[in-house]
């Protein structure tokens, strides 16, 4: 059956009401219009009907109007009152064009109840007047005071954009990274007061009881019941009234004419928001077709959950750009409108309620000028309606002149969407480091786009178009089947719904919730599981989280399954396995090139070639940043991917798209890279275990890059999973394939069993380790803290020693580092995108607070304007470092006096990032990280505990480093992280890949024997 397009939505509602309209006017006529002694009551219809329309148009309703058009870059769970309600409604994937339509029931539940009240007591009406007079005062001080902090608070926001935009202006050419709004920090007075009330209206039905609230003056309840009262004053020539029942019909008139008005002003403000989406004219979603099943999937029962497409198909049209020359208009027109409107109530209730203005206003000299200001004030609250009709009016013209200049614009740029084969035969390479890939954003809860530079040069005119079509055939490779209903808005833990949404088989769920990967392996090769019912099964958890966190990129089931049918028959003919991985279905962060994928190359990158070599099976690749260098995850094409703890915060980057997988359990184990934290920041925000091995131990080549050429810092791959055995089994299988024989720069050194048992370590009986409380730079937040101190005791309780670390030139070693990633000038990632699509100026989905970037105190600071250096000058650089490396080995040996073991520390333990998973935009520490790609130190990520409000309360303050440390600090509230995993860094010397995960497991260990 085919779903209705917006437009064909917003058709449907229009034609509803006109019809009901109608259907009233015929009600009407057949009982009025048949006597000629009842005629006169079609003229008290017909004044009831006008009301309703006039009413749609008055200053009440207009607030509804205000909150279609006032569009604040926030989210609904941060926005600052109901005016946001349709912006944070879009938001959340929703198209509320039903908005109006329930604030205008809401408004005329109390005209409707009041007059079916008169119809059984006439008695009804004599009691309203006093009624009426309290409400009336209540609702227009409600209403007037809600109106005045909307407009501030718009007021307010307008500022930040203008500022906003005047600083990305300037700084549009030094390529750093703007700073979000403070969203969570306590002088946000507004969002405190108003929160309840926005996580309230997470529904269009939800602005029912708001009409209600801006209806309670009864005032129009009183005007429709005394036309009740007057069309019951009528007599019939046998000398009666009419019947009660009959003037029911006139409240009714009242209530379809203004939900009529106001939801032609609600579908317009929609309209305004989406940017009258491409296709919109269309009244039916194009046919989706379902992809062919494969070999033996359980398909779900007939009490599944009917899967939307259409909202689906629908979200992607929708283009939210919230900066745009338009939006600041409205904004900026929704400010003077509710500050105008807002005077004009308050005014005016003052001016009926005080008598000292009365006597003035009515004095017969006319009171002089206070008598004209009062007068003034009166005169423009009793018309009202026609001040409503001008505001109306003033939006529709804007917005029609806006599109019709967009028209015009448009007409003159020729090009036609391209399909993804088409684009793909004439080269044009949306590759998988996402070089080419910047966001905008098309899925569920996030329809923002990332904001520009705002000098930008020119593009491709369909490149937009191309980002679609991608998106699209990513959609399509979904089996419609397969599509859960979405959670509620207020869930933002989505974790447990693969367990819940009734998609998986109890065999299903048993396979994806082992998360020991060698008993996978184990089942697989005793024949306990094959290894196509355990792809299918982590295929089919890979899209509930796909819909849930938008992690992946690349869908290739098909020839993943054939793949797995392969090795089955393999496994049954023979008796033996491929390798070591035989059966297990790996993802791929989406920089790894595969043969016939999207990459446009015609053979796999030697990772991918060793682990086919091993047995594995990949399936999935999954999402990453435009230019792979931000601690976020988002592009134009395939957009942001969340958190599953807490979809309002960043799962981290670059590998994001894998951290959100895999503690998803949509991968039992996947492939990410590390060159400043990707690997170990995403591992810690969400509850995972990696490896970041030191430079040339794994295999990288033909891989995608970004700073390819750049190899003083180079970036490596390394597995993650849920459990550290798989990151053992992972790192042994890829060292055991000689993969110095495919990549030339990968070390000639296979697995070390001696290693692995320590042997350089005292055979790991008594070990110490040292924690890094704080590295000098910024302090971390107090869940990091308690997370070392648990880690602590646990090590104490297994009979290791552990002792502080002192930092040493962290500052310096992480300031050379950055002076080296940006000795280019910023040149390869404005080369990588001239041409085809703007360079990202910000991950932040809410406007910048501050002129300056997050990272520029300390960053910018440090760095200075990127310039593209000279050779010697990056030979400097390269001098600098290596001396920093011997310096910290220096200090790292000089410990051997502190441990009490003969050796010097053997591991370090710290975080991996100053805090757990932040919202979206705000992540900017990687202070703790980018030392071990410095120094080249071999390290490990691994799961703690979670926040938890009541043993994290925030620490005292302290005399900070600098600006960052002091934001970094003020960013902490206990109960804004709650249940968000806390994960450390466990550091070891460099090459030291097989000690540090053997260390990691004596950690692990005693952090299990501690609970």
């Amino acid at each position: 059956m085919k779903k209705l397009t917006l437009f064909g939505r917003s058709v449907l509602l229009m034609g509803s009401l006109s019809l009901a309209n109608a259907m009233c006017w015929i009600a009407a006529g057949i009982l009025f219009g048949r006597k000629s002694e009842t005629q006169p009551i079609l003229s008290l219809a017909l004044l009831a009907w006008t009301l309703g329309l006039r009413h749609g148009a008055t200053r009440s309703h207009l607030k509804l109007c205000i909150a279609h058009i006032c569009k604040l870059s926030t989210p609904i769970t941060l926005g600052l009152a109901i005016d946001n309600a349709t912006r944070g409604l879009i938001n959340t994937g929703q198209l509320p064009i039903t908005c109006g339509l329930f604030f205008s029931l809401g408004h005329s539940t109390i005209v409707i109840a009041v007059n079916v009240a008169i119809a059984i007591s006439t008695t009804i009406y004599n009691k309203l007047d006093g009624i009426g007079t309290i409400g009336g005062i209540v609702g227009s001080a409600v209403s007037g005071s809600f109106l005045f902090i909307v407009a501030l608070a718009n007021s307010i926001i307008l500022y930040q954009i203008l500022r906003r935009r005047r600083a990305a202006s300037k700084r549009a050419e030094e390529n750093h990274t703007p700073e979000v709004v403070e969203a969570h920090h306590d002088h946000m007075l507004m969002l405190r007061i108003l929160g309840p009330i926005i996580n309230f209206v997470n529904k269009p039905w939800k602005m029912y009881p708001v009409g209600i609230l801006f209806g309670f003056g009864f005032d129009t309840a009183s005007s429709i019941a005394l036309l009740a009262v007057s069309a019951l004053a009528v007599r019939q020539s046998d000398g009666t009234s009419v019947p009660r029942g009959y003037i029911v019909i006139l409240p009714f008139l009242f209530t379809f004419a203004m939900a009529l008005l106001d939801s032609a002003d609600s579908v317009l403000m929609l309209y305004s928001y989406s940017g009258f989406p491409e296709h919109s004219w269309a009244l039916f979603e194009p046919s989706v077709t379902e992809s062919e099943t494969v070999s033996g999937p359980p398909r779900l029962d007939d009490k599944a959950p009917e899967p939307d497409v259409a909202q689906l198909t629908r979200d992607q049209r929708v283009k939210m750009n919230v900066m745009s020359k338009l939006s600041i208009v409205l904004t900026i027109m929704s400010i003077l409108v509710a500050f105008s409107i807002s005077l004009i109530t308050i005014m005016g209730l003052i001016g009926d309620q005080c008598t000292p203005c009365q006597r003035a206003a009515n004095a017969p000299d006319g009171g002089g000028l206070a008598g004209k200001w009062w007068r003034g004030w009166a005169n423009a609250n009793d018309n009202s309606g026609y001040i409503g009709a001008a505001i109306v009016g003033g939006f529709v013209f804007l917005v029609a002149f806006w599109y019709l200049v967009r028209h015009l614009r448009l007409r003159g740029q020729v090009g036609n969407t391209r399909s993804v084969a088409s684009i793909q035969r004439h080269g044009t390479r949306f590759d998988a480091s996402c070089q080419h890939r910047v966001t905008r954003s098309m899925y569920p809860r996030d329809q923002e786009r990332a904001t520009m530079s705002s000098d930008e040069p020119s593009y491709p005119a369909d490149w937009e178009a191309r980002c679609t079509a991608r998106k699209m055939a990513q959609l399509e490779s979904i089996p419609s089947e397969w599509l859960i209903q979405a959670p509620p808005v207020s869930q933002v833990n989505v974790t447990d719904v693969p367990r819940q949404c009734g998609l998986l088989t109890a065999l299903e769920l048993e396979i994806t919730e082992t998360t020991d990967v060698p008993v996978i392996l184990d089942n697989i090769r005793t024949s306990l599981w094959t290894s196509v019912q355990v792809t299918t099964a982590f295929y089919k958890r890979a899209v509930i989280a796909q819909q849930l966190t938008n992690c992946l990129t690349e869908i290739f089931v098909e020839r993943a399954l054939a793949r797995a049918k392969e090795l089955d028959e393999y496994l049954a003919t023979t008796g033996r396995v491929v390798g070591p991985l035989h059966g297990l279905p790996i993802s791929l962060k989406d920089q790894f090139s595969m043969k016939g994928l999207e990459t446009i190359m015609d053979s796999d990158c030697v990772l991918v070639e060793i682990l086919y070599e091993c047995g594995a099976v990949p399936f999935v690749r999954t999402n990453v940043p435009q230019t792979l260098m931000w601690g976020e995850t988002m592009n134009h094409v395939f957009g942001r991917t969340l958190n599953p703890y807490n979809l309002s915060f960043t799962p981290g980057g670059s590998s994001g798209g894998e951290g959100a997988l895999v503690a998803m359990r949509g991968s039992p184990l996947g492939v990410g890279t590390d060159i400043g934290g990707s690997l170990r920041i995403p591992s810690a925000f969400c509850g995972l275990y990696t490896l970041r091995p030191s430079y040339g131990r794994l295999p990288y080549f033909g891989a995608m890059n970004t700073l390819e050429g750049q190899e003083s810092i180079s970036s490596v791959l390394g597995p993650m999973a849920n459990s550290l055995s798989g990151v053992k089994v992972f790192t042994k299988a890829l060292l055991d394939a000689q993969p110095w024989l495919k990549d030339p720069l990968v070390v000639r050194k296979p697995w070390s069993e001696s290693e692995y048992r320590l042997e350089g370590h005292g055979g790991g009986q008594q070990l110490c380790f040292a924690i890094m409380w704080d590295n000098g730079v910024v302090k971390p937040h107090p869940p990091l803290h308690r997370a070392m101190g648990i880690v602590k005791r646990a090590l104490e309780a297994a009979g290791h020693r552990v002792i502080d670390w002192e930092p040493h030139r962290h500052l310096e070693i992480y300031k050379n580092a950055e002076i080296i990633f940006a000795a280019d000038g910023g040149h390869d990632f404005r080369e990588q995108c001239e041409g085809s699509e703007p360079l990202i100026q910000t991950m932040s989905p809410i406007t910048d607070s501050r002129e300056k970037a997050l990272d520029e105190p300390l960053s910018k600071a440090l760095v200075g304007t990127p310039y593209h250096r000279t050779a010697y000058e990056l030979w400097q650089l390269h001098k600098e470092k290596r001396e920093l490396r011997k310096s910290h080995l220096d200090h790292w040996r000089a410990t051997a006096s502190k441990t009490g073991t003969g050796r010097p520390v053997d591991a370090i333990i710290s975080p991996a990032v100053a805090y757990p998973a932040v919202p979206h935009g705000q992540n900017t520490d990687s202070f703790y990280t980018t030392l071990c790609n410095a120094l080249d130190y071999a390290c490990s990520v691994f799961p703690v505990t979670f926040v938890d409000p009541e043993l994290d309360d925030p620490h005292p303050p302290h005399e900070f480093y600098n600006e960052e440390d002091a934001h970094i600090f003020n960013l902490y509230a206990a109960d804004m992280f709650p249940g968000c995993p806390i994960g450390l860094q466990l550091i070891g010397g460099t090459q030291e890949e097989e000690a540090v995960i053997a260390m990691t497991e004596i950690v692990d260990k005693a952090l299990q024997n501690l609970k």
